[in-house]
């Protein structure tokens, strides 16, 4: 038997409210993440990564709640 996590489930129900344009940026600040959890990478590096288009970059960070 499977023991379920409820922080677990609360982290899986909180990625499922993103919008799918918040979501592209997960992956990005992981890789850019420390040890303790500071995500260390700025706007314009977010936007030079072309990942999504520069004026869509500010508002996904806002609705994941990372700015």
């Amino acid at each position: 038997m499977t023991k379920i996590n409820r922080k677990m489930l609360m982290q899986v129900d909180n990625l499922r409210k993103l919008p799918s344009v918040s979501l592209k940026l997960i992956p990005l600040l992981a890789s850019k993440t420390d040890i303790d959890g500071r995500i260390n990478i700025t706007i314009s590096e977010i936007e030079n990564v072309r990942i999504m288009s520069k004026k869509v970059v500010k508002e996904a960070l806002v609705t994941a709640k990372l700015k």
